[in-house]
């Protein structure tokens, strides 16, 4: 929704680069902080009610942590859909590649096929794809933890051993989740600037 928006800007933007009065990267730096209030909001509006719907675990730590990766999350596919715009030659161009990019990661981040079933030789797109740690952050920090038992393999585990064994998520390292998919949104609004300072492509 936000790339013909986007797409947009893009035209006054070179208009005012050419007069020198846009910098990219100050004008990738502006783009950030308009969206925050925007996420802010989404996530504010939106967790509690998703939380409470789905049932997750009532305790601060996990609601808060939640919160934070879906704030990230927002954030991460707005950062994609202005650096396709910002590296694109129209929003039709840019929306193809979503599609696939969306595709990928709903095939290899985990949801559809867990880490451990991916074959061998696949398994570097699962490590390469946002959503890989999107959700290891999400279904880690609540189930990772968790002592209850479930039936698997003819007999009775925890619920943190099934996520280790079936999953592939480790407790330990859920809480370096949120760090993953910031270099995520920082690299994405890296691609946009760099796009925006060296392709133009405005038709004169």
């Amino acid at each position: 929704m936000a790339m013909p928006l986007c797409a947009s800007e893009r035209v006054v933007f070179y208009r005012e680069r050419g007069g020198k009065s846009y910098d990219p990267l100050a004008y990738g730096a502006a783009q950030i902080l308009l969206e925050v209030p925007y996420l802010l909001a989404q996530a504010a509006v939106f967790c509690p009610i998703a939380y409470s719907m789905i049932g997750f675990y009532p305790s601060a730590g996990k609601f808060f942590f939640f919160a934070l990766m879906l704030l990230l999350c927002l954030a991460l596919y707005t950062m994609l859909a202005q650096a396709l715009i910002a590296a694109t030659p129209s929003v039709g161009v840019a929306m193809v590649l979503q599609t696939g990019i969306q595709l990928g990661m709903s095939i290899f981040g985990g949801f559809l096929i867990a880490y451990p079933a991916i074959p061998a030789w696949l398994k570097w797109v699962n490590r390469l794809v946002p959503s890989t740690w999107l959700l290891y952050g999400v279904a880690g920090s609540q189930l990772s933890d968790s002592q209850a038992q479930v039936a698997y393999g003819g007999a009775t585990v925890s619920v943190e051993r099934y996520m280790r064994e079936v999953f592939g998520y480790e407790r330990a390292l859920v809480p370096f989740m949120p760090l993953i998919v910031l270099a995520y949104i920082f690299a994405l609004r890296l691609v946009g600037i760099l796009s925006l300072k060296y392709i133009n492509y405005l038709k004169r």
